[in-house]
C-alpha cells in the first residue's frame, strides 16, 4: 500500500499513524526508563548469557543513539523512524541485512512486552517494529537493489561535484569498492602515491610495509575498528584516481593527524556518516527513492556495489579475484599460503594489470 493510500484510509477513519507522539512528553517529564522496565523482566541477569544480554542491550543502545538523532523518545517512534532506523544501520553502520533482523526482533520484543503491560500505553494497535519484519525485506534476497546508474550518469554527476573531497571520496568508493569505515581508516602511510611534490611534504606517505615497494597502491587493513574484512588488500590506483587524490591531498589541511580524509571543520578523522552526507549531496534528489519505490536510494554503499557489479557482471573477473578485492576472504587458506604476505603479494600481482585496464573512467580531465 502507497504512503498516499494510508493516509486516505487513516483520515477517513481519523486515526492517528503516529500515535505514539502524544506521549513523549510524558516520558521525558517523568524522567521514565521503559526499556530497564522491559529489560528486567526480559532477563534474568544471573542465569542468562552475557550474548544473549548484548543482543538486547547492543540494539537497544544502537535505537536510543539514532532516535536522539531524531529528537523523539525511543519509546515513542512512528514507523518512519523505524524504517529510517533500518537504513541507518545497512548504511551508516554497514549492518548486512542478515545482522539488522536480529536487531529489529529484538527492539520488537520489547515493544511487545510494552504492549502487553497496561502501564504503558503502547496498546495493540500500532507496532512499527513487527511492520517491518512483517515485510520481509530485511532478508538479503528479498532486499531492495540500488538503482543501475551507468558510467556517463555517473560521470554527469561527478562533473558537478567541485570540492576535491568530495570528489576524492565518491570516486575512492567507486574505484575501489570500499566501505565508508574502509575509507575513513585510510592512513597517509598505507597509500603510495608516487608524486615529488606530495612525498616531499608527507614524509609518512607509503612507509607501510604494504605498499612501500609497491608505487600507486593503497592498502586495505583488515584489523582496524569498522573495517570488516578478514583479509588485508593491496589494490592499484588508477591514472584518474591518483590525479585526483594529488589534487585533494595538495590542499588537505597539514594538521599532522594520520588519516588521508579529514573532516572539513574541526579536521579530524571522517566517520561514515560524513561519507554518507557527502553521497546525499550530490546523488539527491535524483537518485533518491522512498519506500515504495523498487530501489534503494543511493548512499555511501553505491560505491562498493557499482564496483563488485563492474567485475562480476560486466568484466565477468573469477569469483575469487572479485572476492581479493572487496576485503572477503575467499579462497584464502592458512594452509596454503605461508602467510598473508604471500597471499596479499600473489593476487595483487595477479590482478593489478587487468584492473588498471578495466576500471572504469569518468573522464573528469583533472
Amino acid at each position: 500500500m502507497t504512503n498516499e493510500k494510508r493516509r486516505e484510509i487513516a483520515e477517513a477513519f481519523e486515526k492517528d499513524l503516529d500515535p505514539l507522539s502524544k506521549f513523549e512528553r510524558t516520558f521525558v517529564e517523568h524522567e521514565l526508563e521503559p526499556f530497564d522496565a522491559a529489560l528486567d523482566d526480559l532477563i534474568d541477569y544471573e542465569t542468562t548469557p552475557q550474548g544473549t544480554i548484548n543482543n538486547y542491550t547492543t540494539p537497544i543502545r544502537q535505537w536510543k543513539t539514532f532516535m536522539e538523532r531524531q529528537d523523539r523518545h525511543p519509546a515513542c517512534p512512528s514507523e518512519r523512524h523505524v524504517v529510517e532506523f533500518i537504513t541507518y544501520l545497512r548504511n551508516e553502520r554497514e549492518n548486512s541485512d542478515a545482522t539488522i533482523k536480529p536487531k529489529i526482533r529484538h527492539l520488537n520484543s520489547v515493544f511487545e512486552y510494552w504492549q502487553s503491560d497496561a502501564a504503558f500505553p503502547h496498546d495493540d494497535a500500532f507496532n512499527p517494529f513487527a511492520k517491518e519484519l512483517q515485510k520481509g525485506y530485511l532478508s538479503p534476497e528479498d532486499a531492495d537493489e540500488p538503482p543501475r546508474v551507468t558510467v556517463p550518469e555517473l560521470r554527469d554527476v561527478l562533473q558537478d561535484v567541485n570540492h576535491w573531497r568530495d570528489r576524492s571520496v565518491i570516486v575512492t568508493q567507486l574505484k575501489l569498492g570500499l566501505r565508508a569505515s574502509e575509507l575513513c581508516n585510510i592512513k597517509l602511510s598505507e597509500i603510495n602515491i608516487r608524486h615529488q611534490e606530495l612525498q616531499d611534504h608527507y614524509d609518512e606517505m607509503g612507509t607501510h610495509r604494504r605498499v612501500r615497494d609497491r608505487p600507486n597502491s593503497v592498502y586495505i587493513p583488515p584489523d582496524r575498528e569498522m573495517n570488516k574484512s578478514s583479509v588485508p588488500r593491496v589494490l592499484p590506483l588508477d591514472d584518474e584516481l591518483r590525479l585526483l587524490l594529488i589534487e585533494y591531498l595538495l590542499v588537505r589541511p597539514d594538521n599532522g593527524k594520520p588519516w588521508m580524509f579529514l573532516s572539513p571543520t574541526r579536521h579530524n578523522q571522517m566517520n561514515n556518516s560524513m561519507v554518507n552526507e557527502i553521497w546525499k549531496d550530490h546523488f539527491h534528489p535524483e537518485f533518491q527513492f522512498d519506500e515504495d519505490d523498487p530501489y534503494r536510494s543511493i548512499t555511501s554503499h553505491f560505491g562498493r556495489h557499482r564496483f563488485s557489479t563492474l567485475f562480476r557482471n560486466e568484466r565477468h573477473w573469477q569469483e575469487e579475484k572479485v572476492q581479493y578485492m572487496t576485503g572477503h576472504k575467499g579462497s584464502y587458506d592458512s594452509d596454503e599460503h605461508d602467510s598473508l604476505a604471500t597471499y596479499v603479494h600473489t593476487y595483487y600481482e595477479d590482478i593489478k594489470d587487468r584492473y588498471l585496464d578495466e576500471i572504469y573512467k569518468f573522464g573528469l580531465g583533472v
